[in-house]
C-alpha cells in the first residue's frame, strides 16, 4: 500500500501573467506526470484582506484554469482579525471545506503576534 503524498503548489503572489504562468493547470499537469493524485494549493491571506476573499480568488483560478488532480486548499493566516477569528475560521470550516489553517511565527512578511 502506498500513501499519496500531497503536492503544494505556490501562492498567487508569485504569478507572474506576463509570462503566462497557470498556477493550476501546469502544477496540476506537473504533478500527474509524477505520479500525484493530489495537490494542495496555499491560499495566503494579505494584511488587511478577508481570509475568505483570498480561498474564493484560489476557487475561482482552479475553476478557470482547469486542474488535472484532485485539489484541496490549505489557508495561510498573515492578518487574524476579529472578523477572521470569530467569523470566517468558522464559516470556511463549516461549508469551505478548509480545515487546515497555518499561522507563522517566523517568517519575517508573515509573521503574527499575540
Amino acid at each position: 500500500m502506498s500513501v499519496p503524498i500531497p503536492v503544494r503548489l505556490e501562492n498567487l503572489y508569485t504569478i507572474h501573467t506576463a509570462n503566462n504562468y497557470t498556477l493550476v493547470e501546469t502544477g496540476t499537469r506537473s504533478a500527474v506526470a509524477g505520479g500525484t493524485t493530489t495537490v494542495l494549493l496555499f491560499a495566503e491571506q494579505a494584511k488587511g484582506q478577508s481570509l475568505k476573499e483570498q480561498v474564493a480568488n484560489y476557487h475561482f483560478l482552479a475553476q478557470e484554469q482547469g486542474s488535472y488532480t484532485d485539489y484541496g486548499f490549505h489557508a495561510i493566516i498573515t492578518d487574524p482579525t476579529e472578523e477572521v477569528l470569530e467569523n470566517e475560521l468558522l464559516t470556511l470550516a463549516r461549508s469551505g471545506g478548509i480545515m487546515s489553517m497555518k499561522l507563522f511565527l517566523t517568517n519575517k512578511h508573515r509573521r503574527i503576534s499575540d
